[in-house]
Protein backbone atom coordinates (compact mmCIF):
# COMPACT_ATOMS: atom_id res chain seq x y z
CA UNK A 1 0.00 0.00 0.00
CA UNK A 2 1.26 3.44 -0.84
CA UNK A 3 2.43 5.76 1.59
CA UNK A 4 -0.71 9.05 1.66
CA UNK A 5 1.17 12.23 -0.27
CA UNK A 6 0.66 13.79 3.14
CA UNK A 7 2.87 12.39 5.04
CA UNK A 8 5.61 12.39 2.53
CA UNK A 9 5.56 16.58 2.23
CA UNK A 10 8.37 18.18 3.79
CA UNK A 11 6.20 21.08 4.22
CA UNK A 12 3.45 18.97 5.73
CA UNK A 13 5.94 17.20 8.05
CA UNK A 14 7.55 20.29 8.94
CA UNK A 15 4.27 21.44 10.53
CA UNK A 16 3.68 18.30 11.91
CA UNK A 17 7.45 18.77 14.16
CA UNK A 18 6.66 22.23 15.02
CA UNK A 19 3.00 21.59 16.30
CA UNK A 20 4.43 18.53 18.12
CA UNK A 21 7.06 20.65 19.52
CA UNK A 22 5.14 23.72 20.50
CA UNK A 23 3.28 21.98 24.01
CA UNK A 24 7.45 21.37 25.22
CA UNK A 25 8.73 24.48 24.62
CA UNK A 26 5.30 26.50 26.20
CA UNK A 27 5.70 24.03 29.41
CA UNK A 28 9.98 24.65 29.35
CA UNK A 29 9.30 28.75 29.18
CA UNK A 30 6.50 28.69 31.77
CA UNK A 31 8.83 26.55 34.35
CA UNK A 32 11.36 29.00 34.05
CA UNK A 33 12.49 31.27 37.05
CA UNK A 34 11.32 34.66 36.02
CA UNK A 35 14.38 35.77 37.64
CA UNK A 36 16.62 33.75 34.86
CA UNK A 37 15.59 36.10 32.22
CA UNK A 38 17.71 39.04 33.69
CA UNK A 39 20.97 36.84 33.70
CA UNK A 40 23.70 38.30 31.32
CA UNK A 41 27.22 37.00 30.21
CA UNK A 42 30.11 39.18 31.08
CA UNK A 43 33.85 39.05 30.16
CA UNK A 44 36.01 37.20 32.61
CA UNK A 45 38.11 40.53 32.70
CA UNK A 46 38.12 43.98 31.89
CA UNK A 47 41.02 45.25 29.53
CA UNK A 48 43.01 46.47 32.17
CA UNK A 49 42.70 42.92 33.83
CA UNK A 50 43.23 41.60 30.14
CA UNK A 51 46.27 43.47 29.74
CA UNK A 52 48.26 42.57 32.81
CA UNK A 53 47.21 39.61 32.61
CA UNK A 54 49.18 38.37 29.49
CA UNK A 55 51.92 40.81 30.82
CA UNK A 56 52.07 38.30 33.84
CA UNK A 57 52.13 35.16 31.56
CA UNK A 58 54.82 36.60 29.76
CA UNK A 59 57.07 37.49 32.40
CA UNK A 60 56.45 33.84 35.11
CA UNK A 61 56.98 31.21 31.84
CA UNK A 62 57.27 29.29 34.85
CA UNK A 63 54.25 29.35 36.72
CA UNK A 64 50.86 28.83 35.86
CA UNK A 65 48.88 32.50 36.09
CA UNK A 66 44.84 31.89 37.27
CA UNK A 67 42.85 35.04 36.83
CA UNK A 68 39.40 35.86 38.85
CA UNK A 69 39.90 33.33 41.87
CA UNK A 70 37.50 33.21 45.01
CA UNK A 71 38.91 33.36 47.93
CA UNK A 72 37.25 29.81 49.44
CA UNK A 73 39.85 28.08 46.79
CA UNK A 74 42.63 28.90 48.68
CA UNK A 75 41.52 29.50 51.91
CA UNK A 76 39.81 28.06 54.47
CA UNK A 77 39.01 27.73 58.57
CA UNK A 78 41.62 25.78 60.61
CA UNK A 79 39.14 23.21 61.95
CA UNK A 80 39.54 23.31 64.79
CA UNK A 81 35.83 25.60 65.41
CA UNK A 82 32.19 25.32 66.09
CA UNK A 83 30.18 24.50 63.12
CA UNK A 84 28.13 27.65 63.77
CA UNK A 85 32.03 29.40 63.89
CA UNK A 86 33.44 27.59 61.38
CA UNK A 87 31.05 29.47 58.89
CA UNK A 88 31.29 32.77 60.35
CA UNK A 89 34.66 32.71 59.78
CA UNK A 90 34.02 31.67 55.94
CA UNK A 91 31.57 34.24 55.40
CA UNK A 92 34.70 36.98 56.20
CA UNK A 93 36.00 35.98 52.93
CA UNK A 94 34.04 33.35 50.77
CA UNK A 95 32.71 35.87 48.55
CA UNK A 96 36.20 37.66 47.80
CA UNK A 97 38.25 37.45 44.79
CA UNK A 98 41.58 37.69 43.89
CA UNK A 99 42.16 38.95 40.68
CA UNK A 100 45.47 36.60 40.22
CA UNK A 101 46.86 34.03 41.79
CA UNK A 102 50.49 32.44 40.40
CA UNK A 103 50.91 28.91 41.13
CA UNK A 104 53.90 26.29 41.00
CA UNK A 105 53.68 24.59 37.58
CA UNK A 106 54.47 21.35 39.30
CA UNK A 107 52.44 21.80 42.75
CA UNK A 108 50.21 24.94 41.78
CA UNK A 109 51.17 25.36 44.86
CA UNK A 110 50.48 28.80 45.31
CA UNK A 111 53.11 31.28 45.43
CA UNK A 112 51.73 34.83 45.22
CA UNK A 113 48.18 37.08 44.73
CA UNK A 114 48.64 39.77 42.43
CA UNK A 115 46.02 42.39 42.65
CA UNK A 116 45.80 45.08 39.95
CA UNK A 117 44.57 48.38 41.83
CA UNK A 118 43.03 50.59 39.51
CA UNK A 119 39.94 52.86 39.55
CA UNK A 120 37.49 49.98 40.03
CA UNK A 121 39.00 49.25 43.11
CA UNK A 122 38.29 49.94 46.77
CA UNK A 123 41.01 51.04 49.24
CA UNK A 124 39.51 49.66 52.43
CA UNK A 125 38.38 47.35 50.91
CA UNK A 126 41.58 46.11 49.74
CA UNK A 127 43.26 46.64 53.14
CA UNK A 128 40.95 43.96 54.67
CA UNK A 129 41.61 41.77 52.35
CA UNK A 130 45.54 41.91 52.74
CA UNK A 131 44.83 41.35 56.62
CA UNK A 132 43.00 38.13 55.60
CA UNK A 133 45.63 37.02 53.08
CA UNK A 134 48.85 37.78 55.58
CA UNK A 135 46.83 35.94 58.40
CA UNK A 136 46.73 33.13 56.45
CA UNK A 137 50.79 33.40 55.23
CA UNK A 138 50.19 34.36 51.70
CA UNK A 139 52.32 37.22 49.81
CA UNK A 140 49.96 39.75 48.47
CA UNK A 141 51.45 42.21 45.65
CA UNK A 142 49.69 45.27 44.64
CA UNK A 143 50.42 46.43 41.09
CA UNK A 144 49.05 50.05 40.58
CA UNK A 145 50.21 51.73 36.84
CA UNK A 146 49.56 55.34 36.46
CA UNK A 147 49.24 57.09 32.97
CA UNK A 148 49.93 60.56 30.62
CA UNK A 149 48.12 60.89 27.82
CA UNK A 150 47.56 57.14 27.20
CA UNK A 151 51.04 55.74 27.97
CA UNK A 152 51.34 54.37 31.41
CA UNK A 153 54.41 54.21 33.91
CA UNK A 154 55.59 53.27 37.31
CA UNK A 155 56.30 54.91 40.28
CA UNK A 156 59.27 53.72 42.21
CA UNK A 157 60.63 55.02 45.98
CA UNK A 158 64.65 54.05 46.37
CA UNK A 159 67.26 54.14 48.27
CA UNK A 160 70.27 55.27 46.43
CA UNK A 161 73.15 53.25 47.95
CA UNK A 162 76.02 54.99 45.85
CA UNK A 163 78.18 58.37 46.83
CA UNK A 164 75.20 60.29 47.79
CA UNK A 165 72.89 57.01 49.97
CA UNK A 166 69.96 59.36 49.25
CA UNK A 167 66.47 58.13 48.72
CA UNK A 168 65.03 58.72 45.31
CA UNK A 169 61.83 58.32 43.27
CA UNK A 170 62.09 57.05 39.60
CA UNK A 171 59.41 57.38 37.04
CA UNK A 172 59.55 54.94 34.29
CA UNK A 173 57.40 54.64 31.16
CA UNK A 174 57.09 51.21 29.46
CA UNK A 175 58.72 52.17 26.46
CA UNK A 176 62.75 51.83 27.19
CA UNK A 177 65.21 54.26 27.75
CA UNK A 178 62.21 56.48 29.51
CA UNK A 179 63.07 56.89 32.86
CA UNK A 180 63.56 60.12 35.61
CA UNK A 181 65.37 59.98 38.98
CA UNK A 182 65.09 62.59 41.32
CA UNK A 183 66.11 63.20 45.04
CA UNK A 184 62.79 62.93 47.44
CA UNK A 185 64.48 65.44 49.93
CA UNK A 186 65.46 68.17 47.01
CA UNK A 187 61.64 67.90 46.13
CA UNK A 188 60.79 68.71 49.48
CA UNK A 189 62.74 71.58 49.14
CA UNK A 190 61.13 72.82 46.01
CA UNK A 191 64.03 72.32 44.06
CA UNK A 192 63.22 70.59 40.66
CA UNK A 193 65.75 72.20 38.33
CA UNK A 194 68.36 70.45 35.61
CA UNK A 195 71.56 70.30 37.02
CA UNK A 196 69.94 71.06 40.75
CA UNK A 197 67.79 67.61 41.34
CA UNK A 198 68.44 65.63 37.94
CA UNK A 199 70.02 62.33 37.47
CA UNK A 200 70.70 60.09 34.77
CA UNK A 201 67.97 57.58 34.04
CA UNK A 202 69.87 55.23 32.17
CA UNK A 203 72.27 54.43 35.38
CA UNK A 204 69.27 53.45 37.11
CA UNK A 205 66.81 51.96 34.90
CA UNK A 206 68.24 48.73 34.51
CA UNK A 207 68.44 48.33 38.25
CA UNK A 208 64.69 49.65 38.36
CA UNK A 209 62.91 47.92 35.84
CA UNK A 210 64.13 44.59 37.58
CA UNK A 211 63.00 45.62 40.56
CA UNK A 212 59.38 46.18 39.15
CA UNK A 213 59.42 43.32 37.52
CA UNK A 214 60.67 41.21 40.92
CA UNK A 215 58.20 43.24 42.87
CA UNK A 216 55.14 42.53 40.32
CA UNK A 217 55.82 38.79 40.07
CA UNK A 218 57.19 37.46 43.33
Amino acid sequence: MAPSPLLTDPFILSAVAILLAAPAVFLFRRGRKPWLSGVRRKPLLTGNEAEFFYRLQRALPGFHVFPQVSFAAFLTDDGQLSRNAQWAVRARFDRKIADFVVCERGTLKVVALVELDDRLHDAKADRQRDVITKAAGYQTTDHHRNGVCGAPFHVVLFDDTGDENTRKVGILFEEPFHCAVLDVAKLAQGLIAFGVNSYRGDRFEPALRKALLLNTTS
